[in-house]
């Protein structure tokens, strides 16, 4: 179940964010929101790797470096878009509970773009993060209104802030793996 509505929630949000309210309306057992995120950046890191393992002429150094740059701009942004998403937008008082669940089921398009990584060309990862903040932009709106309520400029806050916040480490991820 938690693999079918992640790939909803990052490919067909519209589809994925009613059985997500569903889900926590039950008390199904759901991974805390960071884990959930960070797991899924977990990939986009390994892909990566395998990417920058796939470049011809690659050091050692050069694959850890592609790595943390990884890390810090997939996995940064799962943990940054769960830590300050809550802080920062201000949902009505009864989904309060629910802003770190919907930062991170809002923020899995940019931090799975980094899949496409295993492909050693950097103006995809480029390419891949831009389309993914897209993504999360609607995503966002669709949970914003689906999940926490919203409507109007609420909900067209809540998904800017969002895309904001789990856009920036992955595109600067992505720049600097097109500069390295």
């Amino acid at each position: 179940m938690l693999a079918s509505l992640t790939w909803k929630l990052i490919v067909i949000p519209e589809l994925a964010w009613p059985r997500l309210t569903a889900a926590c309306d039950r008390g199904e057992a759901l991974p805390e929101p960071v884990l959930h995120a960070a797991a899924v950046g977990g990939v986009s890191v390994l892909s990566s790797m395998v990417g920058a393992l796939l470049v011809p002429r690659t050091t050692v150094s050069g694959v850890i470096i592609a790595t943390l740059i990884a890390i810090a701009g997939y996995v940064g942004s799962a943990g940054l878009a769960v830590y300050l998403v809550p802080r920062i937008v201000d949902a009505p008082e009864q989904f309060s509970s629910l802003l770190p669940r919907f930062a991170s089921a809002a923020s899995l398009p940019i931090v799975a773009s980094g899949i496409i990584n295993f492909i050693p060309l950097s103006i995809i990862s480029v390419m891949a993060a831009l389309a993914g903040s897209a993504l999360t932009f609607r995503s966002g709106s669709l949970g914003a209104r689906d999940f926490l309520g919203m409507e109007g400029a609420r909900r067209k806050r809540a998904a800017t802030l969002t895309t904001m916040v789990s856009t920036l480490p992955t595109l600067c991820a992505a720049l600097l793996r097109a500069v390295k």
